[in-house]
């Protein structure tokens, strides 16, 4: 009976490490989706567009404006940013 249930942790221990392996694949695999394909990651409604005035813009202006070309050609300066969840543990 102690051999079977030993056995049984044995194998429990197994996957758990496999679980967490498949885990941390899945993050990494992730991670690289966002590298390989960011227009997937920044959608319109995570994005917030500024006229160098402060003035956000518009719905309309949006849809004129190419979203992944301004970020990709702004300097430094002008992009800012924040991630709710580094906000939050900031507090």
């Amino acid at each position: 009976m102690i051999k079977e249930w030993q056995d049984f942790w044995e194998t429990l221990k197994r996957e758990r490490i496999l679980i967490g392996m498949s885990f941390v694949g899945m993050l990494l695999a992730l991670g690289f989706w966002g590298v390989a394909f960011p227009q997937y990651l920044f959608t319109d409604d995570c994005v917030k567009l500024f006229w160098a005035d402060g003035q956000e813009v518009t719905e309309e202006e949006r849809e004129e404006e190419n979203l992944y070309y301004r970020i990709g050609t702004a300097k430094q300066e002008q992009i800012e940013v924040k991630i709710s969840i580094l906000e939050w543990a900031e507090r």
